[in-house]
């Protein structure tokens, strides 16, 4: 699978989900993989700028990653996964 995902409901079909949302405190993001990969987290703000980013190594089946969201600014971001050729999308609410 190649592409852009983009997820508008709580839990995407394809596994990816951001909770809570709104979130204040701590963020979680959740995912699946096929495989053992790395992946490419990212907290981006509506003008395009990254104000949190993390790596790390996925194992297949289930995955989460948490953010602290400590001096993150309130507002509407976009939390972007990059897992191999493929980029989820969610809009993520800051309270």
């Amino acid at each position: 699978m190649t592409g852009v995902q983009t997820c508008a409901l709580p839990i995407c079909a394809n596994g990816f989900n951001v909770y809570p949302n709104p979130a204040s405190d701590i963020v979680t993001i959740a995912f699946t993989s096929d495989g053992d990969q790395n992946y490419k987290v990212r907290l981006v703000d509506m003008l395009g700028r990254t104000v949190l980013e993390d790596n790390g190594k996925a194992v297949n089946g289930d995955n989460t990653h948490t953010f602290n969201l400590d001096g993150i600014a309130k507002s509407v971001y976009m939390v972007i996964l990059q897992k191999g050729d493929v980029t989820y999308k969610a809009k993520l609410i800051v309270e």
